[in-house]
């Protein structure tokens, strides 16, 4: 036959502490979970923080090329058409003073360079550039899209500052370009927590710096990841979680570095989730490795102890009452008479044997009562029938004491008579059960003697039974 598996007392008890454990360990993951939102929301300020904080230090890059440029747009060598090697010399200078810029250089409004601070071995046209167009069409400082330059052969991003001519009409371009290897060289020195990346992207989703790993990004489009994409679509500052083109699950911060339109350029830091709830995953694995062993201790002293405070007395009570059903009325739990729950039914079981026990004995003893006096009745009877039919006085004497034998019971009956002699002898003269012999071994008297102080000779002497 299956036995349900709770059928058992002590099964019973370890479930119960299961249900109880059971809404501590729901607390214990809900305050993981909500540990993980905060964390999140930290973790993402954090990086928004690290953000902004290079954002300020690339501003300072394309402000003072807004400030640079225009300044340049004012020497006569750079406005004088004709003024190609005395410009290319002083940029030459300013490469030196500005490592950081790849190139400085200047164009006619048709895109052909007049001005280097690197040599042009040919003709160089740059009116397909989109920080030239920008120029020329808006007559104010613009930012390029990533690029390699045609005269450096190096990745940069170019700044570009109209040219006008006495009438103010634009008449060129006079343009700076921002070496990325050396912006990505800049972001190595910013200390970051483990595993994040930081990224800088052009409007059109190209990478123009990146740490760690520079060489491995650099010039790369990452237009199509989920994260650029939704960076390029917000183009405001903000935060999210996203996984990388890598496909690593992230934390995103992004902010903008300059915003007009096309030529948005965005810091990003991003921190893998992995990393940003390490210590929480730590501390929760912790808490509940704790919780499981607090459970396996709990129920190990719940399985162990519920056999000594719980089984054994219930046991106990449980033979003791097998033992009072089979009539065993003797039976007691022995069990101490404490004042706790098992205490007070050992006392109240025991005391209802005890009754029992004490009913048992008075109606055995009323049940002999009754046997006796039935004897008696009967005797009495058989001796009253006795005495009617008796012919002389000895063999009514005779036929009392089979009476008394055969029908009360006794194993012998006699008469003696007491004798007036010297010793007062009791004189037998009727017995039945036992041989006569053994009623002259007695010498029975009823004097004051030993002899005479038995139930005979009391009973002679007082004239009462004995």
């Amino acid at each position: 036959m299956h036995q349900n598996p709770l059928s058992s007392l002590r099964a019973r008890l370890v479930f119960l502490l299961m249900l109880i454990i059971v809404p501590v360990f729901g607390l214990l993951l809900h305050n993981a979970l909500e540990a993980r939102k905060q964390e999140t929301l930290h973790m993402q300020s954090v990086a928004l923080r690290l953000a902004r904080l290079i954002l300020l230090e690339q501003r300072e890059l394309i402000a003072g090329a807004r400030q640079f440029l225009p300044g340049l747009a004012q020497l006569p060598s750079v406005r004088a058409p004709d003024a190609g090697p005395v410009c290319n010399r002083e940029f030459a200078n300013l490469l030196v003073r500005y490592p950081y810029y790849a190139n400085f250089g200047v164009s006619g409004r048709d895109g052909l360079m007049r001005c280097s601070g690197l040599p042009m071995p040919t003709p160089v046209r740059i009116e397909d550039r989109d920080y030239f167009r920008r120029a020329m069409e808006a007559g104010d400082f613009a930012i390029g899209s990533y690029q390699v330059g045609r005269v450096t052969g190096k990745s940069a991003i170019n700044f570009g500052y109209p040219l006008r001519d006495d009438h103010g009409r634009v008449d060129g371009v006079v343009f700076a370009a921002l070496d990325l290897a050396w912006l990505s060289r800049k972001l190595t020195d910013i200390p970051l927590p483990q595993g994040t990346t930081i990224t800088i992207l052009d409007g059109n989703g190209t990478v123009l710096a990146h740490q760690p790993d520079p060489d491995k990004w650099f010039g790369k489009s990452v237009r199509n990841t989920p994260f650029v994409r939704m960076i390029l679509e917000r183009g405001v500052e903000g935060t999210d979680e996203s996984i990388d083109a890598e496909g690593i699950h992230r934390l995103y911060a992004f902010t903008p570095l300059h915003q007009a339109g096309s030529d948005s350029v965005y810091v990003s830091v991003c921190i893998p989730r992995d990393v940003a709830y390490a210590d929480l995953d730590a501390r929760f694995k912790t808490d509940l490795l704790l919780l499981f062993l607090i459970v396996a201790v709990v129920t190990t002293v719940a399985w162990k102890g519920s056999n000594t405070f719980v089984l054994h007395p219930l046991r106990i009570l449980a033979r003791t009452s097998e033992r009072l059903g089979n009539g065993d009325l003797s039976a007691r739990t022995a069990l101490q008479k404490t004042q706790d729950e098992f205490g007070q039914l050992a006392r109240s079981f025991d005391q209802m044997a005890v009754s029992l026990q004490r009913r048992r004995d008075e109606a055995e003893m009323h049940d002999k009562e009754l046997q006796r006096t039935n004897l008696a009745l009967r005797t009495l009877s058989a001796g009253n029938r006795t005495l009617v039919r008796a012919a002389d006085e000895s063999s009514l004497l005779q036929k009392m004491c089979s009476v008394a034998v055969e029908l009360g019971g006794y194993r012998m009956a006699w008469v003696g008579f007491a004798e007036h002699d010297a010793e007062k002898t009791v004189r037998p003269v009727a017995q039945a059960g036992t041989d006569k012999a053994f009623l002259d071994t007695l010498h029975i008297t009823w004097d004051e003697t030993e002899q005479g102080n038995g139930p005979t000779g009391t009973a002679i002497r007082t004239g009462r039974h004995c």
